[in-house]
């Protein structure tokens, strides 16, 4: 089916996430659930009490549009360089893609992990979970990279039947390597700010800095007189990420998050 296969597959993938979460939740296998959530009543539709959660909704929402906006724009700069060199970013792009999912799926949980923790006002175990969940990305992420790096040469052949565009994609995995090791952790920052219900500060970060350094600088390695192409790219973009993951850092760390208890309290009503 060529390109209206690939389509539909992520079509297909998109509507059937909410289909068996629903199922799931339904299912004797996610009765247990049940115990922390009594199910739907007509106070859900009450547009009134929606204001709060969709402040919270619209801005983890813009971080993500963020980060997918930022590779959309760099996967179109490459197109200045060749054809070749956008199927090969292409090809990077999608095997990120497919190991960010990993991370990004441990975040979710986390983030409600941490939201538990904070909505029962129990802060110091929500920071040590914290630091706990830190390491445990990092390492998800160095064999995220790991295992990108040792198939190498083998994944872009995957994607493409043509040697040149293998090549340049087999060139560039250490920088999509380490790449992975900032973005899963990243997942990590990210997730525990959801968790704190603190998504606008992360919004404004990932926004501020995606736009105003790392894809600029991601453009001008590969574009530039450094000559990177596609190394440019990925260096651009990680250091950018890396100085995400430093602001949200130093913002979880001097957070009262005793604070972020009583906006819980707040939200609750």
């Amino acid at each position: 089916m060529g390109l209206k296969g690939a389509a539909l597959g992520s079509a297909l993938t998109n509507n059937l996430r909410p289909t068996l979460l629903l199922l799931y939740i339904v299912s004797p296998a996610g009765r247990w659930s049940h115990k922390c959530w009594g199910g739907f009543s007509r106070s859900a539709l009450s547009i009134s009490k929606w204001g709060p959660m969709v402040k919270l909704s619209v801005a983890g929402s813009a971080v993500n549009l963020a980060e997918w906006a930022a590779f959309e724009i760099v996967a179109f700069s490459t197109s200045y360089l060749s054809t070749r060199h956008l199927a090969a970013q292409t090809v990077l792009t999608t095997v990120s893609v497919v190991s960010w999912h990993i991370p990004f799926s441990m975040s979710v949980a986390i983030s409600t992990r941490i939201g538990h923790l904070i909505g029962a006002g129990l802060v110091s175990t929500a920071r040590r979970a914290a630091a706990l969940y830190g390491c445990i990305f990092a390492l998800v992420g160095s064999v995220d990279g790991l295992i990108i790096f040792s198939l190498r040469s083998q994944l872009p052949q995957f994607f493409s039947e043509d040697p040149a565009v293998c090549a340049m994609a087999t060139k560039t995995m250490l920088a999509v390597s380490v790449f992975q090791v900032i973005d899963a952790f990243i997942c990590f920052t990210n997730g525990t700010i959801r968790g704190l219900g603190r998504q606008s500060f992360a919004a404004l970060v990932v926004i501020a800095v995606n736009y105003s350094a790392a894809v600029p600088v991601a453009i001008w390695l590969e574009l530039g007189p450094s000559g990177l192409e596609l190394n440019g790219v990925w260096i651009g973009l990680g250091s950018g990420m890396v100085i995400i993951a430093a602001i949200e850092c130093c913002y979880m760390k001097f957070l009262r998050w005793h604070d972020c208890v009583e906006s819980a309290k707040l939200r609750e009503g």
